[in-house]
């Protein structure tokens, strides 16, 4: 992530996408999405994660059950 400079696009964002096939106990020790969320978080930036699948036991994961419609 340091090669993409990804401190600099997170500070021009007004919301960060991530992506990842499961949010799940692993998270926190190395996948993608987690060191994004941190480093959005230190920003005050939102972020929003697309998944294929989440652990029921992530407490401060919110789903959102929406489909988005066509512009």
């Amino acid at each position: 992530m340091q090669y993409l400079d990804l401190g600099s696009f997170i500070k021009e964002a007004d919301l960060v996408i991530t992506a990842e096939g499961s949010l799940d106990g692993q998270t926190p020790f190395g996948k993608v999405p987690a060191e994004v969320a941190s480093r959005a978080k230190k920003t005050g930036k939102p972020v929003l994660a697309h998944l294929r699948m989440q652990s029921t036991k992530l407490p401060s994961c919110w789903p959102v059950r929406r489909k988005m419609p066509y512009a």
